[in-house]
């Protein structure tokens, strides 16, 4: 516990450098949704009818509206549990309830790290624990989504959290760990849906569903009811609009870099349908050979191995399989830690290598916006500049590809080595 403190001395200080640009980056963030839903809840306000939501986000953000900007929001699309979650500091001002979202997200990632690694490897010295931490905390990943004030890093420390905790089997703290992330963002928990079903944990499951469910309809009846639930599926439907931020066409100015399949194969394949049902194939796949590796590794990995070793995979397919933005990508970081700090012998795996090569590539070592203004100086062509564009998704999908590798080759060791066991008895 006291570990924890000088690891916070150095890296906040590291992190106000970077919070001092805060101002300079996007109008509004996922943080400003969430604040909006959580002063909706007080108020009782109907934020997801459009014509509510701009008074809402001028008056109260104080930020001009911008319907040109295909890169702002347009409507709120984030469930009432992530306004309850944030609730204590939506009763700051906007400016003070940013700079407080930006020290928990510090703190509680810093302290994930910190209680992971103390969990995987309790041995490691202090000075390699909190060199991880800082390079973690620092990495280029970490800084994009820092600066935007987006919840990736909240959640990687949470999910970290709950890797441990599942770990130590502690039931209660899994489902409050799980239960956060999905009241923040549900597509950020599926690798905790998927490490709950690899471990036969069905109580928890139905636990965090059913409050999850508890909470939203507190939160829809208090902002309009029937009407307010309507009005959050209506804008869920449409949060993928051609010409805005959150379209999958890297061909498109307009579209933001993401990660997921559909963004990448939309590159291959003219029709955005065909695209997504490409990556929906791909990621129904890799589930049905995850659900194999479980079958086949019952009997030779543990219990804490299992959730280690498919930690992987569940992250790769969750950046891959739906909507995510480039700064999601550090959460690839996590399995890269637990590759470095667990499971004998999984290091010298060449898929687990370049695993390792592709991510620290990405989202430790890759200043993004560099390359982007390079390519424009000397003048390159739209195929260059749709390769930077698409170097995300590209990572994503190798880093998927490779983990699930990793896990195939890693149970085919465990029962080859049984076998041996077996035949020398």
């Amino acid at each position: 516990m006291a570990y924890v403190f000088p690891v916070i001395a150095v890296c906040i200080p590291l992190m106000i450098k970077f919070g001092s640009r805060i101002d300079n980056y996007f109008s509004i963030s996922d943080f400003g949704q969430f604040y909006l839903v959580s002063k909706a809840v007080i108020t009782g306000d109907h934020l997801y009818s459009p014509a509510t939501w701009r008074h809402t986000y001028m008056s109260v953000l104080g930020i001009p509206f911008h319907q040109s900007d295909p890169f702002g929001a347009r409507y709120e699309y984030y469930s009432p549990s992530a306004g309850f979650l944030i609730l204590p500091i939506s009763f700051f001002s906007y400016r003070g309830a940013e700079w407080a979202w930006f020290f928990i997200s510090i703190i509680v990632l810093e302290w994930g790290l910190w209680q992971l690694i103390n969990t995987l490897k309790p041995d490691l010295s202090l000075l390699k624990k909190t060199i991880i931490v800082i390079v973690i905390m620092c990495s280029s990943s970490m800084r994009w989504p820092l600066l935007q004030q987006q919840m990736s890093p909240l959640i990687f420390g949470i999910l970290a959290l709950f890797i441990s905790s599942s770990i130590k089997q502690n039931g209660l703290a899994s489902m409050i760990y799980g239960s956060m992330i999905l009241w923040l963002k549900p597509t950020f928990w599926l690798p905790v849906l998927g490490l709950s079903i690899i471990s036969f944990r069905p109580k928890l499951i139905v636990w965090m569903i059913l409050i999850w469910i508890i909470i939203n309809s507190i939160g829809f009846y208090r902002m309009g009811g029937t009407a307010a639930f309507h009005g959050y599926i209506y804008n869920i439907s449409h949060a993928e609009v051609r010409g805005q931020g959150d379209y999958p066409d890297p061909y498109l100015s307009t579209s933001s870099l993401l990660i997921n399949g559909t963004f990448l194969f939309r590159s291959i394949f003219s029709n955005i349908n065909t695209a997504h049902h490409v990556a929906d194939l791909l990621c129904f796949m890799v589930i049905v050979l995850i659900g194999w590796e479980c079958i086949r590794g019952k009997k030779v990995i543990s219990e804490p191995q299992k959730i280690l070793l498919f930690t992987g995979p569940l992250i790769g397919l969750t950046l891959f399989s739906v909507y995510h933005q480039f700064y999601d990508a550090n959460l690839l970081l996590l399995p890269l830690m637990i590759y470095y700090l667990s499971l004998d012998n999984i290091l010298k795996l060449r898929w687990v290598q370049l695993y390792s090569i592709v991510v620290v590539w990405y989202c430790i070592l890759y200043m993004k916006g560099i390359d982007h203004r390079l390519l424009f100086m000397i003048k390159a062509d739209q195929s260059l500049l749709i390769i930077e564009r698409l170097q995300g998704s590209i990572i994503t999908f190798i880093a998927l590809i490779t983990s699930y590798l990793a896990v195939h080759v890693f149970i085919n060791q465990k029962l080859a080595a049984r076998r041996d066991i077996n035949s020398a008895i």
